[in-house]
């Protein structure tokens, strides 16, 4: 079919669907995209399709097409690499068909034997025409890092040097024996080794040395070390190795000298089977360094170091102690008809605090035997006795008792039901004292990780002894109560 140009420039199948990426269209004619026209075809059939999107993140095929070239029938696609970045495309050809414009030339005729997907396939003899990619990053800079363009694989032996024995004799002054040049580039990671070092002297002790200066200046016996065999025994074989990045810049010359030295007189070097080996292999990019004098946390490592959000003590009976919302937390008896003290601490169960990714609703459901460490602080301002109260030791007895309880919600009166008080009992020292109690695998524990735990209770001794009479600083006040813990989860 020929259209008169005033007439039809272009047509599409079907005619009520708009001829561009996005939609499942098919047109021939001179609206041709301008990549397609910047590699060298000004017509062509494209092929759009709805599988294209503009906020595709990944590589996808913008369209495909079917036109002539210098005589050749090309069969391609245009691939857009990460469309929500630029919606550029470059053209691909995977099948052409023909002779070249040269009738000399000899035919070209090529095809993929299918495509390479997440799993298996493969392409030969493929032909592009722009760039090739490689998971979105175009293939050149995936095989050539770095603006030298030098691939960021290990590239092996980079320089070799041999020597024979002539025989050399060191004393206690350094004596150089092998230099040997090279070129170090930035951010390469390299191996520096000789073969087996020897020395012959009987009853002495030889050291060999690798130096350098790093700039490409001739190294001397003060240069600065790169690696040492250290001190050897006639006959003991030694190496110097060396892992290390040298020199700085783009590209710099290297030279390193090879030297031995008496530790307390003069030796004679020795090559086993006459000749000795020094050699430089590159390893490839640099990896930064990492590790430490401690070990590193893992990443499932989780912790919390949270502080009470509230705190109420009660007399005996339950009824709410006047003054000591956020204050103080009382246990025990003073004998003033009130009966047995006890206070509550609550806890944010959503809290990490000062700790890192943890929480008690973090914590519940671990495993017991992934718990870290599991601590509970508390401050005594006062005890009814201090240690050795009226010169007799007999009152060395003051007792921090504690529970836990899971009520989740401060109440606004009277103290609530669900108190597990009086569990565990610990000797105090003395007033103004504050301790980490350890809890971990106690009651506390077991409530914690099952998400019953809520906070804690003081008091409710069961005895009337003054020596268990005391209080401790509550929500509102300086060293409040805390709980912190590590865990693996």
């Amino acid at each position: 079919m020929e259209f008169p140009q005033q007439l039809v420039t272009q047509i599409s199948v079907p005619n009520n669907v708009p001829f561009a990426p996005g939609y499942d269209v098919i047109g021939i004619g001179t609206g041709v995209p301008q990549p397609l026209i910047d590699a060298g075809y000004p017509a062509a059939i494209i092929f759009y399709s709805s599988d294209y999107s503009a906020t595709f993140p990944s590589p996808q095929i913008k369209y495909q097409f079917i036109a002539v070239k210098d005589g050749i029938i090309n069969f391609g696609y245009a691939m857009v690499a990460n469309a929500t970045i630029s919606q550029v495309e470059s053209i691909v050809i995977y099948e052409a068909h023909g002779y070249t414009s040269d009738a000399s030339q000899s035919a070209l005729d090529y095809t993929t034997t299918g495509f390479v997907d997440a799993d298996s396939g493969s392409i030969d003899n493929l032909s592009v025409a722009t760039a090739l990619y490689y998971q979105g990053t175009e293939l050149t800079t995936v095989l050539n890092k770095g603006l030298d363009g030098f691939s960021s694989n290990p590239k092996g032996i980079v320089a070799f040097g041999s020597f024979t024995a002539q025989p050399t004799t060191a004393g206690t002054t350094e004596l150089p024996i092998f230099y040997l040049d090279w070129t170090s580039r930035t951010n390469r990671l390299y191996k520096i080794r000789t073969g087996a070092l020897y020395h012959q002297t009987a009853g002495q002790q030889a050291v060999f040395r690798i130096r350098t200066t790093g700039n490409g200046s001739t190294p001397t016996i003060t240069s600065g070390i790169l690696c040492s065999s250290g001190n050897l025994n006639q006959f003991q074989p030694g190496f110097c190795d060396e892992i290390s990045s040298v020199g700085a810049g783009p590209t710099i010359g290297v030279r390193m000298v090879l030297t031995m030295q008496g530790v307390a007189g003069a030796v004679q070097q020795w090559i086993q089977a006459g000749q000795g080996r020094i050699y430089v292999e590159d390893m490839g990019q640099l990896v930064a360094g990492s590790g430490g004098t401690s070990p590193a946390v893992p990443s499932n490592y989780h912790s919390f170091n949270t502080q009470v959000i509230g705190s109420r003590s009660y007399y005996g009976n339950g009824v709410q102690i006047p003054g000591t919302a956020d204050t103080w937390m009382y246990q025990g008896d003073i004998h003033d008809g009130n009966g047995n003290r006890r206070s509550w601490g609550w806890f944010d169960p959503a809290s990490a605090g000062t700790g890192s990714g943890g929480s008690l609703n973090d914590m519940v459901g671990v495993s017991a035997a992934n718990i870290d460490y599991l601590q509970l602080y508390l401050y005594y301002t006062h005890w009814y006795y201090v240690d050795s109260y009226g010169g007799s030791p007999a009152h060395n007895l003051q007792d921090c008792r504690f529970g836990w309880h899971n009520q989740a919600a401060v109440p606004p009166g009277n103290e609530a039901a669900g108190g597990f008080p009086n569990l565990y009992s610990l000797f105090w020292t003395g007033r103004n004292v504050g301790f980490w109690i350890d809890i971990k695998g106690t009651s506390l524990q077991t409530a914690m990780l099952n998400g019953s735990f809520k906070g804690i209770v003081l008091g409710n001794t069961g005895s009337a002894d003054y020596e268990q009479y005391g209080y401790a600083n509550g929500a509102g006040l300086g060293n409040m109560p805390r709980l912190k813990a590590g865990y693996y989860k």
